[in-house]
C-alpha cells in the first residue's frame, strides 16, 4: 500500500515537473531561453518526457523561422546540439524530418490567400524599382522596391536574386507569406527578376566622392599653366608636362591636398582612376629626378585635361639655378 502511494506521489510530481518544463519553453520570451530550457530538460529527465519537450521546442523554432525571426542555420545548429545529448535516442535525419513537418504545418496554417507565388505577388504589388547608383566604382548598386498604396519599401543589393531571401523580406515588411515562384532554378529566377526590374526601373545616380575628386583634379589641371621644365615646375609648385611620355607629372603634395579636402585617401583616388581607365593598372605615384632631389609625382595621361603648356622658349628662366652645385 505504501509503495502504491509513493508511486502516485512520484507520478504526480513527475507530471508537474513535466508540465512546468513545457510551460517554460512556451512562455520564454527569447528563443535562446526556450532552447536552454529544452536542452536542460532533455539532459535531466526520463525519455518519456523527451517527445513532448522536442515537439514543443521544434514547433517554437518552426514558427520563428516561418515568421523570418531566425535563420535556418540557427535551427540546424540546435538540431546538431540536441542529437549529441546522450539521453536523446533520435538521429539527425529523424529530427530534421520532424522539424520540417512542423514548419510545413506553420506555413499552411496561414491559408492559401497568403501563399501566392512570389513572382505573381511582386507583379501585383510592386509599383517601381529605384536603382540607386553612383559614379564611384566602390559603392554597390542598391535596388529599392516601392509598392502600391504604401510608403514601405524593401532595399536590396543582391538578395533579390534569392527568392527565399526576398520572400522573408516581404514577410518582415508586410507580414505576407509567399510561395515558391513558377521557375525555381537560380538561373531562371535570376533572369525573371532582372526582366521584372528592367520594366519598372528608375535610375537615381549621384556623383560619388571619388568622382568629385577626379573632377576637381581635372579642373585644377585645366586652369593651370604646366611647364615643360620639371625643375622649374617643381620649384614653382606647378605641374610638369613630359613631352616624351605625353603625360602630366602632378606633384603628390597637390594630390594629397585635394584628397584631404574631400576626406578620401590618395589610395582610394588611385583605385578609382584605374577603375575608370584614366591611368594604367600600375601605380599612379612614381619618383622623378629633380636636380638632386627625387620627389613623387602622379603620372596622368595628357588626354585627362587641357591646360596651357608653357615651353622653355616661352619662359624667362632664372639661370642662377643652374650655377654651382645646382647644375643638372
Amino acid at each position: 500500500m505504501k509503495n502504491m502511494q509513493k508511486k502516485k506521489i512520484y507520478k504526480c510530481e513527475f507530471n508537474m515537473i513535466h508540465k512546468d518544463i513545457l510551460e517554460q519553453i512556451e512562455d520564454s520570451e527569447s528563443l535562446d531561453k526556450k532552447v536552454e530550457t529544452a536542452v536542460n530538460g532533455l539532459e535531466g529527465y526520463a525519455k518519456k518526457c523527451h517527445q513532448d519537450i522536442l515537439t514543443t521546442l521544434l514547433r517554437e523554432m518552426a514558427e520563428a523561422e516561418t515568421e523570418g525571426n531566425i535563420q535556418h542555420a540557427f535551427v540546424d545548429s540546435q538540431l546538431n546540439r540536441i542529437v549529441k545529448i546522450s539521453n536523446v535516442d533520435m538521429k539527425k535525419k529523424q529530427l530534421k524530418n520532424l522539424y520540417e513537418n512542423f514548419k510545413e504545418e506553420k506555413v499552411n496554417s496561414h491559408g492559401t490567400e497568403q501563399n501566392k507565388q512570389i513572382d505573381k505577388w511582386l507583379v501585383d504589388n510592386v509599383e517601381k524599382v529605384v536603382k540607386k547608383t553612383t559614379t564611384d566604382s566602390n559603392v554597390n548598386v542598391k535596388y529599392i522596391f516601392h509598392f502600391y498604396d504604401t510608403t514601405e519599401t524593401i532595399e536590396s543589393e543582391e538578395h533579390h536574386y534569392s527568392y527565399p531571401t526576398l520572400s522573408k523580406e516581404i514577410y518582415k515588411q508586410f507580414s505576407v507569406r509567399t510561395a515558391d515562384p513558377s521557375e525555381k532554378s537560380n538561373d531562371a529566377w535570376g533572369d525573371w527578376i532582372e526582366e521584372f526590374i528592367e520594366h519598372r526601373e528608375k535610375v537615381d545616380e549621384f556623383t560619388g566622392t571619388r568622382t568629385q575628386v577626379i573632377e576637381e583634379l581635372q579642373e585644377r589641371i585645366d586652369g593651370s599653366d604646366v611647364y615643360t621644365d620639371i625643375e622649374l615646375a617643381y620649384n614653382r609648385r606647378r605641374i610638369h608636362y613630359d613631352d616624351e611620355e605625353d603625360a602630366y607629372n602632378v606633384p603628390s603634395r597637390l594630390i594629397t591636398s585635394i584628397c584631404d579636402e574631400f576626406g578620401i585617401t590618395p589610395e582610394a583616388l588611385s583605385s578609382e582612376m584605374k577603375q575608370k581607365g584614366i591611368v594604367s593598372s600600375g601605380g599612379c605615384s612614381t619618383k622623378k629626378q629633380v636636380g638632386d632631389r627625387s620627389p613623387r609625382f602622379w603620372v596622368i595621361p595628357s588626354n585627362f585635361a587641357n591646360p596651357n603648356i608653357v615651353s622653355e622658349e616661352d619662359e624667362q628662366f632664372d639661370t642662377s639655378r643652374y650655377e654651382g652645385d645646382n647644375h643638372v
